[in-house]
């Protein structure tokens, strides 16, 4: 009977009556039948004879990029009385992007000779495949023998834009194969130019009502989703094409939709580009950002019409339409781009000239570190600073400046993960750097304050507040003494720092001094300064604690005025939320956590920690409201970010389970609310250790449950909402590290 399965669910894929068995075949080729043809486009054996010119400055019917078979060089005259003055022409033959052929004149100004290095996808489909295939209409796996061909979804799913060139994708996919250990002989590659019918997908007489539409929708979702391994060739790193390429941006929304959303995007580079990736992080940070820093699917273009209307109204149909599109993609693409990078800088350290104990070798770990911190990828980022820092320490000793750097960011990099046990660790970092700084500078040198508040920022994290006072202080006195315009703006930010400090103390007229002293100064360095929502968002919080609500909300709109950056708005929008559930106006809070979601979704993607938090905090306010399905959904969302980017034993993954075993248990499901309740037992005996409050909450709601499951399911008449139901709000966002000044000496 399994055997039985197995097969039926084969031919769901396959079978004829999908209409799909003459377009689509889910065997690949193998890498060495793509080298071959590589080198045979490359050599001239292939299509030989053919000469490709492509344009280069749009006109007529002519986009930039195509490309135009030189038929006759002899020049020619359009046929007008116009041809005396007319820029003489070229005979050539075009495939228009609706697939017909057309004989044409060109203009050799506006195009340029096309080295066959230089052949993208579409020439080597249109010039060598269906050349090829043509006398049967079939497909090119169709002709490869049987060692050049793999078994049905054997191998990996590459999607790729037409107009990348071929040459470099094959270049890209040898080391792709080699970087997994692949042997040779089970090295398969499954191309749309290779296992596709081209004969049929370039019939202009195609249409959304026919086979291809039924296709796109069924046959080949399906058969993508049954790739174990799937990638997307990025050709350029600025701007990579497949991103906007309609085609691509559906397929990689397949990716993405395996596994309940969480399907990984997988990216490949030329070899070339990879080895740009290192000094184009050393250079400008934001230049590696740049495939996830924009995107939208609805700017996504295809080579026709046809194309173009079918892809988007699926687009359009699907759950979420293009915003989660957008969201899916981004994360998935921000994801896969830093793990590029990632494995570019560690090539270069350990296989290029620069030598993995060599201060280069710690300036790129460093440089990469420092971005893996930023996007939230703190394992590897901590474990990229360590090894930068263990180089510095053997190269200039362990009282450098250097080391005392690279041990303030590896502090960042803990202390960001808001883990006990790693805020520790990030408080010995810092105290290291702040002894070693000391050594090294006058007393009261700015890059001492610098340290001081970042050592303070930690020191009220875990509740040290007099020590956490003490440096803030002397780092105010240092910046007091410094004379250049950038020290108002340090000065600013301590006293914000200050005011956040006797905010958590509970001294609110003091938090209210030194944080309105901070907007002063913000404001006469520049009235619409990027620090000033922060700011009023901070001094809204002290006056909502007050009970001055209106002032409150007076502050929250001048945050609103001045918040352009989409992460700022975000802030803005969550901590009006927050007062707003204070003041029991639950449904308008919900509306602008969601509208902060939105905001968040379409700024980070929605696989981000961000999106998680507020997805937590609408599951609170769903649960206070009695809404326990969809409190349980935020929440299950929330969770499947967390345990992605956080892990199963983060305090806020362990917060989340707590408040699903509530929901879970407010519906009836005991048992699946115990499993969640041990789960978050253990995730916060890990991170705190047994005494720490939120064990204890957890401890006491694992027990009821407990004792609940034991009497056979008699549970309580009335939900049991735990106290850790809808906390850890937004707090005000004072109180954050300071961004290190830029590696100096370590890049020398």
């Amino acid at each position: 009977m399994k055997a039985v399965r197995r097969l039926s669910k084969r031919l769901s894929v396959v079978r004829k009556d999908n209409l799909s068995n003459d377009v689509v075949s889910f065997r690949g080729v193998s890498l060495g039948v793509l080298e071959e043809l590589a080198q045979a486009v490359q050599d001239g054996s292939a299509a030989p004879g053919v000469e490709l010119y492509e344009c280069v400055e749009a006109h007529d019917r002519f986009q930039l990029g195509d490309s135009v078979q030189l038929v006759d060089k002899a020049p020619q005259q359009p046929s007008s009385l116009l041809s005396l003055i007319s820029e003489k022409q070229y005979a050539g033959r075009w495939r228009a992007p609706e697939g017909v052929v057309q004989d044409v004149l060109f203009l050799p100004s506006k195009f340029k000779r096309k080295e066959r290095k230089e052949w993208n996808m579409h020439d080597v489909t249109v010039f060598v495949l269906m050349v090829r295939t043509q006398e049967n209409q079939e497909r090119f796996v169709d002709t490869v023998g049987r060692e050049g061909r793999g078994s049905a979804f054997a191998g990996i799913f590459v999607s790729q834009s037409h107009t990348s060139r071929f040459a470099d994708l094959v270049h890209a996919l040898h080391r792709y194969f080699e970087d997994k250990g692949i042997a040779p002989r089970s090295r398969f590659v499954w191309l749309d130019i290779c296992s596709a019918n081209q004969h049929v997908l370039h019939n202009d007489k195609a249409g959304p009502d026919n086979k291809l539409h039924f296709l796109l929708e069924s046959s080949l979702r399906r058969g993508i989703d049954r790739f174990d391994d799937r990638v997307v060739f990025f050709d350029r790193w600025d701007r990579p094409t497949p991103l906007s390429r309609a085609w691509c941006v559906w397929e990689m929304h397949i990716m993405r939709s395996k596994a309940g959303g969480t399907g990984a995007i997988n990216i490949i580079v030329p070899p070339a580009l990879e080895r740009k990736l290192p000094d184009m992080m050393l250079d400008d940070v934001a230049q590696v950002r740049a495939p996830y820093a924009s995107f939208d699917s609805r700017a996504a273009a295809a080579m026709n019409e046809r194309d173009h209307e079918m892809i988007h109204a699926i687009f359009r149909d699907s759950a979420g339409g293009y915003v989660a599109i957008n969201g899916a993609i981004l994360g998935g693409v921000r994801v896969a781009a830093l793990d590029t990078i990632r494995r570019a800088v560690q090539r270069s350290v350990q296989n290029d000239n620069l030598g993995a104990d060599s201060p280069e070798a710690a300036a790129l770990l460093t440089r990469l570190g420092v971005l893996l911190t930023e996007e939230q990828l703190y394992d590897a980022a901590v474990d990229a600073l360590r090894s930068a820092l263990s180089t510095l320490r053997s190269v200039y000793g362990p009282d450098d400046m250097r080391v005392a750097q690279v041990l303030g960011y590896l502090g960042n990099a803990l202390a960001d993960q808001g883990k006990p046990s790693e805020a520790f660790k990030a408080l010995t970092c810092y105290e290291e750097e702040l002894a070693i700084t000391r050594k090294a500078l006058p007393e009261n040198h700015p890059d001492i304050a610098t340290v001081l508040n970042n050592l303070a920022c930690l020191l009220e994290d875990v509740e040290r507040y007099d020590e956490a006072l003490e440096a803030y202080l002397e780092a105010l006195s240092i910046w007091r003494q410094q004379p250049d315009a950038e020290s108002s703006e340090e000065e600013a930010i301590v006293l914000l720092n200050i005011g956040s400090l006797y905010f958590q103390k509970g001294q609110l007229e003091k938090a209210s001094q030194y944080t309105s002293e901070s907007i002063d100064l913000f404001k006469a360095i520049d009235a619409s300064h990027e620090r000033l929502p922060e700011v009023y968002t901070n001094l809204a919080v002290i006056f909502h604690s007050e009970g001055k609500i209106e002032a409150a909300m007076d502050q929250m709109r001048s945050a609103e005025s001045v918040a352009s950056d989409p992460d700022m708005q975000a802030d803005v929008q969550l901590l009006m939320a927050n007062m707003l559930d204070d003041d029991g106006k639950i449904d308008d809070a919900l509306t602008l956590y969601k509208a902060a979601y939105a905001t968040l979704v379409e700024h980070y993607g929605a696989r981000h920690t961000r999106c998680a938090d507020v997805l937590n905090f609408m599951g609170a306010l769903c649960q206070t409201k009695g809404k326990f399905a969809d409190a349980l959904s935020h929440f299950e969302n929330a969770l499947s970010i967390r345990m992605e980017l956080l892990g199963e034993k983060h305090p806020e993954t362990a917060q989340t389970l707590f408040n699903m075993a509530q929901s879970l248990e407010s519906q009836g499901h005991i048992d699946q609310a115990l499993e969640r309740s041990k789960d978050a037992l253990d995730a916060f005996r890990s991170a705190y250790g047994s005494d720490h409050p939120d064990t204890k909450d957890a401890k006491r709601q694992y027990d009821r449950l407990e004792r609940i499951a034991r009497e056979l399911g008699h549970r309580p008449s009335a939900p049991q909402l735990g106290s850790m139901a809808g906390r850890r709000r937004p707090r005000p966002p004072a109180g954050a590290r300071r961004s290190r000044r830029e590696l100096l000496a370590v890049n020398t």
